[in-house]
């Protein structure tokens, strides 16, 4: 189990339980100025899960790791966040009360997490439930709400325009990750069915001149991380041109618009914003790995010089948010920035052909 520094690091920091709750749940982030705990995100305690499972494969830890009886609690935990229907899971809980929505992007992360903790720890029933999840997750999405986001706890749905998170957007094409792992497992072409008709969907709403547009005019890195993520892991079993040539194309657009070792935030009316966020750091250093990987193209970018300016966010034994959109700085310590980071970290060191299926 041989680990980097900067791979001990992260590890050591899950290991302190600092983003962990004894009920299960995983914190958001740790506030930089009071040190208190925030919320615990569903959505993040799946992610978590895929982490352990990408841990575990690449024999970083083991099965009598803090990290990974941690995962056993966090899948008993997400499991009493379903709610009636069965097939959604509530948002957050926080100190006065449980969140009252349910996102479709949340359920889809929390089933794969749930079905990559299954491979990892030979459950054979927690498996059979996960992708059964994935499978009705999609048909209820298409079905009952016509792509939509969001709902109340009673089914209503609650999409809005504010945010590119609370509407049907390309980064729900991340569903291909589960989609295509569910395939990979249960050998069900169903799931590949699931697919093809999301990237259609997707593509008829969002794609304009080979680019994913979050909303009108504007494109939203994070989302369009996402995006690309859930393409790869589909274009690792499905080789399709059109496909590659979309992945590189927008791969490309965000390198046109990055400035020395500034990657933007997002792009509006071809005006990029370049305020950090450390998770679109990480991301854009994992996608550049797997892209390579995939023979897919190479960044222009350099490592090096995006490493050592992602270190001026490093505090201590973790990476910090960044900043605001308009500047300002943000300290909180937060988990998912510290998990995509800590994958990024391995797969820079990863020699052999990997999986995305634990991609979070």
């Amino acid at each position: 189990m041989g680990l980097s520094p900067k791979t001990s690091k992260l590890i050591t920091l899950l290991e302190s339980k600092i983003f962990f709750n004894d009920a299960g749940g995983i914190y958001a982030w740790i506030d930089g100025q009071t040190k208190k705990a925030s919320f615990q995100y569903s959505e993040i305690s799946g992610y978590f899960l895929s982490l352990t499972s990408f841990l575990k494969e690449h024999d970083k830890i083991s099965k009598d790791s803090i990290i990974f009886r941690q995962a056993s609690q966090t899948v008993e935990w997400l499991l009493n966040m379903r709610i009636e229907n069965q097939i959604s899971f509530i948002d957050r809980i926080t100190e006065d009360e449980e969140g009252k929505v349910t996102y479709f992007f949340d359920d889809f992360i929390i089933s794969n997490g749930l079905l990559n903790f299954s491979i990892v720890s030979s459950n054979q029933e927690l498996k059979e439930l996960a992708l059964n999840l994935i499978d009705n997750q999609f048909q209820y999405w298409k079905s009952s709400t016509s792509f939509n986001s969001m709902k109340d706890l009673g089914g209503i749905v609650l999409d809005h325009q504010e945010s590119w998170s609370t509407v049907f957007g390309p980064h729900h094409l991340k569903f291909l990750v589960p989609l295509i792992n569910a395939f990979k497992i249960s050998k069900d072409k169903k799931f590949l069915s699931h697919a093809n008709e999301l990237i259609e969907k997707t593509f008829n709403s969002f794609l304009k001149d080979s680019v994913l547009y979050s909303q009108e005019n504007s494109i939203h890195i994070h989302s369009l991380l996402y995006a690309l993520e859930g393409l790869c892991s589909y274009s690792q079993e499905i080789r399709d041109e059109k496909i590659i040539s979309i992945i590189s194309a927008n791969f490309s657009m965000i390198q046109e618009y990055s400035k020395d070792h500034l990657i933007p935030r997002f792009i509006i009316n071809n005006k990029a914003n370049l305020n950090e966020r450390m998770d679109v750091y990480f991301q854009f250093l994992r996608l550049d790995i797997i892209l390579t990987s995939l023979n897919i193209s190479k960044t222009k970018s350099n490592h090096k010089t995006l490493l050592s300016h992602c270190e001026n966010f490093f505090k201590e034994n973790h990476f910090v948010f960044g900043k605001e959109s308009n500047g300002t700085p943000i300290s909180d310590n937060t988990s998912w920035i510290n998990f995509i980071a800590l994958q990024y970290y391995v797969l820079s060191e990863t020699k052999t052909p990997y999986s995305l299926s634990n991609l979070i």
